[in-house]
């Protein structure tokens, strides 16, 4: 997230983190401002966010959803999973073990992927795939499948801020939630 303070653009590690306004600000390159928790505020936080446990896993700050991921022009080839809500992620990320699974998709790019430990790693985005999650609006949109080693025997599918966002989904940070976004956006980022 994005705000502008004192004339320079901040980019915000959280909403919550700006509304309650004890970041302290530390000038990065380029003129850009890089809002960092306090240490107080860190530690305030971390006695008031509650302990998650999601399918015997740990999960503080994760949102897991029930998803159904189908073939987009072929609706009988389909999956249903839990996958975690990641806000850093774009795309529906998936592994590549389901692309098979998933019927004939058309392979629209191969690109270079930056996973979270930092490697890069190739994908291959596919489509048309439909995303249903919950009560939201089903939304036909692209998958990205990379390689992914299972965790406890089962992969952890991402669902990205493409998806959530055409979905008018939004994280409820409040309630550890995914929210319906009264209406879609269309103002410059």
């Amino acid at each position: 997230m994005e705000q502008t303070v004192a004339g320079c653009v901040c980019l915000v590690y959280s909403a919550f983190d700006y509304a309650v306004n004890r970041c302290v600000r530390s000038v990065g390159e380029a003129g850009f401002c890089v809002l960092r928790p306090s240490t107080t505020m860190e530690a305030s936080l971390a006695s008031k966010i509650p302990e998650r446990v999601s399918k015997g896993r740990q999960s503080m700050g994760r949102i897991i959803v029930s998803a159904s991921i189908e073939n987009g022009l072929e609706p009988s080839f389909r999956i249903q999973s839990d996958a975690l809500v990641d806000t850093s992620a774009a795309y529906l990320t998936l592994p590549a073990a389901w692309r098979e699974r998933l019927g004939r998709l058309l392979r629209l790019d191969t690109v270079s992927v930056e996973t979270a430990t930092q490697a890069v790693v190739s994908g291959d985005i596919c489509g048309p795939v439909l995303l249903r999650m919950g009560d939201f609006r089903p939304v036909l949109t692209e998958a990205l499948f990379i390689e992914m080693e299972p965790a406890e025997g089962r992969y952890e599918p991402l669902i990205g801020t493409i998806p959530l966002e055409q979905a008018q989904a939004v994280v409820d940070m409040a309630e550890h939630r995914l929210a319906k976004f009264g209406h879609v956006d269309l103002k410059a980022a």
